[in-house]
Formats: structure tokens, sequence, C-alpha cells
């Protein structure tokens, strides 16, 4: 077992505290306050589901309680390291006021991202580590506050992680688990044949965008087809959301060559647990002939 890890982060950004996301407890309630300088403190983590699937990105939260105490500026985690998840950014999600048990606690609340990268069952047991103003003591002594540290125990849970299914993989599929759309556009439409038109197309939507192949278009025998190429990578700042965008050079050899077959993008939805597929085309072209002497070879693709 490798050795324990600790993330470090200011009160801006509990960094560390997000990175125990994958335990899911459906009710605060579930792991018993820590009595700690005259206060109680407590903290639990959930997250929408406990079955996930391969290469899928999701939210989780991070509620830390109190009740009768301030918390210091810095908190970490300590935690196992899992091999098959990997952690993302995070954010603030405010703070304010609960009932817990018949108590009030103030609450923090932190939402961040999480990967998972190899299928498999997994039980974590995180600690979050923090510390707490002890104010000074109010006999008439001099001194001053003291910073004390404390860790808080969540109850370990698990996470299931399945492989997509092989069932129903559309031959399209490129790897995107998600939520996506996709649009596609092909320019010019009208050229003599033998010269080069491109389908340009876009992917946009919310989960693992980074690793997507590239829709493309073979053509078939009345087309020259060359390999697509990235022309945009742009990521959200919540870290799930993304745009990737694509264009391929196709060649159309011979006027009797009307319209350019479709193109395909299919992902693997997880909320819904099944492969969607969005098709776009054929696209209709207005060919004239040629203008190229007899057996020249068609144009090569643009440089990227």
């Amino acid at each position: 077992m490798r050795a324990r890890q600790p993330w470090l982060a200011s009160r801006s950004g509990v960094a560390a505290l997000l990175a125990c996301g994958l335990l899911v407890l459906s009710a605060p309630v579930a792991a018993e306050p820590v009595d700690e300088a005259g206060g109680q403190l407590f903290a639990s983590v959930a997250t929408a589901r406990r079955e996930r699937f391969l290469h899928e990105v999701f939210e989780f939260t991070v509620s830390v309680y109190s009740r009768g105490l301030t918390m210091g500026r810095e908190i970490a985690l300590v935690n196992e390291e899992t091999p098959g998840l990997q952690f993302g950014p995070f954010r603030d999600a405010g703070s304010g006021r609960e009932e817990v048990n018949g108590r009030t606690y103030d609450v923090r609340r932190f939402v961040g991202r999480a990967e998972t990268v190899a299928a498999g069952a997994y039980a974590l047991r995180p600690t979050v580590r923090l510390t707490v103003v002890v104010p000074a003591r109010g006999d008439g002594s001099p001194g001053r506050a003291e910073i004390r540290r404390t860790d808080l125990h969540p109850l370990a849970s698990s996470l299931r992680v399945s492989a997509l299914p092989e069932a129903g993989r559309p031959a399209a599929f490129g790897g995107a688990v998600g939520t996506f759309g996709f649009t596609a556009s092909v320019r010019p439409t009208a050229v003599p044949a033998g010269e080069p038109v491109t389908l340009t197309m876009e992917i946009r939507g919310s989960g693992n965008i980074g690793p997507v192949a590239a829709p493309r278009v073979d053509g078939g025998a009345g087309f020259k087809a060359f390999e697509p190429r990235l022309l945009a990578k742009e990521t959200g700042a919540d870290g799930l959301s993304g745009r990737l965008a694509f264009e391929q050079t196709v060649v159309p050899l011979t006027a009797a060559s009307t319209s350019l077959p479709a193109v395909r993008f299919a992902y693997f939805d997880p909320e819904q647990g099944g492969y969607r597929e969005i098709v776009r085309g054929p696209f209709p072209l207005a060919l004239r002939p040629s203008v190229r002497p007899a057996g020249a070879p068609p144009p090569e693709a643009p440089a990227a």
C-alpha cells in the first residue's frame, strides 16, 4: 500500500478536502461529530450515484460542519491513493447554517470533480485535516489564541466503476463519455471535380472530452479522404464542459459524386447507461467537370 499523501489548501479553495468526494454519505449525520476546543466538527461527502462508468467525469460535494468554534485558514486531506481515480479542480460552493439532529451548525461546502480511470470497486477512508482556533484563556492571563490541529474521519464508503459495455457499441465511438452535441458542415459545395472540399466538425458538451477521436468521412471510391486534424480544444472553467473542433479535407474525384456521405459521432451517456450516435449529412455537392489535365493526381491535403 502506498504512503498517505497530503493535499494542502487555503481558505479560498479547500483542494485537498475535495479529493474525498468519492465517499457517498446519504446524509451528513452519518459521521459522529468530534468534540474539539469546546465545540463540534464533522464532515460529509456526497455524489449523485454510487455506480459509475470508466472514464466518467463527475462532481461531488464536500460539507464541513462546525458548532461553537472557528476553523483555521488551512484544510488538508490525507487519503490512501486509489489508482483507479483522478481528482480535478474544485470551487467554493458557499456557506450557511443547517440543523442536524436538532442542533444548528455552520456549514461550508465545496464542489470538486473526479474521473474514473480504471474499473473496479473502491473503498475510501480519508482523513480531513484542519485547524480550529482556541481563544486565549479568560482568566486574565496574557496569551494568544491557540491554533489546534484536528482530524475528521468521515465514514468509509464504496464506489463501483464498471467498464463500458461492448453490446451496442457503435463503430463511430471514439471514447467520449458524457453528454454531447455534434455539428458538421461542408464548404465549398460547388467546385470542379478533383478540387477539395472541407468538412468542419464541432463537438460540445459535458464529460470526458479530452481523448475523443476525431469523427471522419471515408467517402468510398468516389472520394479521396485525408486524415482529420484538430482545429481547437477548449475546456470550461468547471473542468466538465468543453469543445473540440476538427476539419477534414475530402476530394470528390468525379462529377458523379453528388453528395458527401454522412459523418457520425458516438458517445456513451453514463446517466442513461447506453451509447448515443449523432448523424450529420449526407451533404449535397454541386460538382462541375474537372478542369485538371487527364491523369493529374488530386491535390494534397493542406498543411496543419
